[in-house]
């Protein structure tokens, strides 16, 4: 069977098996050549995005893959212009990526575990009512406009607390 046949390792802009593989920060992956041609065009138009959603990209941001080497023995076609995909993320002791784009990385106060990701889409629907509700879940302490937005939302969640207390004990003494 043919490594691209099922296209899990297709570029996504050349829609070819990916050479020299790189992977973003929002988990797309692209041949180096491609995306080093794709950041070049980006750049001169004032900002690189992700070419499938649109997320903010920059050379530091991606991640290099490396596999058993080139299928079928063919080297990719590579224009002299090209320099080497980027080295990896530096790593600290603890493991933890180094913190070279602020905006892309975890705040360091913030108490996270590895396991969970706390800035997924699924968990910014939410609203904020897990880190209302949850006691253990990391809070923002940056922003006073999202910190009154957490106080808020508090405020509500513990009156709508009230309110299904009192409608419980209600049914209570009533049946």
């Amino acid at each position: 069977m043919e490594a691209s046949a099922d296209g899990c390792f297709d570029c996504n802009i050349c829609l070819d098996f990916a050479a020299e593989p790189v992977v973003t920060l929002c988990g797309h992956l692209y041949c180096w050549p491609c995306m080093y041609e794709w950041l070049q065009q980006q750049q001169q138009r004032g900002g690189a995005q992700c070419p499938v959603c649109k997320f903010g990209l920059s050379p530091d941001g991606l991640v290099p893959l490396y596999g058993r080497g080139h299928r079928d023995g063919k080297r990719p076609q590579w224009r002299p212009e090209t320099p080497r995909r980027p080295p990896p993320p530096l790593r600290d002791a603890t493991g933890a990526s180094e913190a070279r784009h602020p905006e892309t990385q975890p705040r360091r106060h913030r108490r996270h575990s590895p396991s969970w990701d706390y800035t997924s889409p699924a968990v910014g629907a939410l609203g904020g009512i897990a880190t209302a509700v949850l006691p253990w879940m990391p809070r923002d302490q940056g922003s006073t406009r999202l910190r009154r937005r957490e106080t808020v939302l508090e405020t509500s969640l513990h009156h709508l607390w009230v309110f299904l207390c009192c409608c419980a004990l209600t049914c209570l003494l009533l049946f």
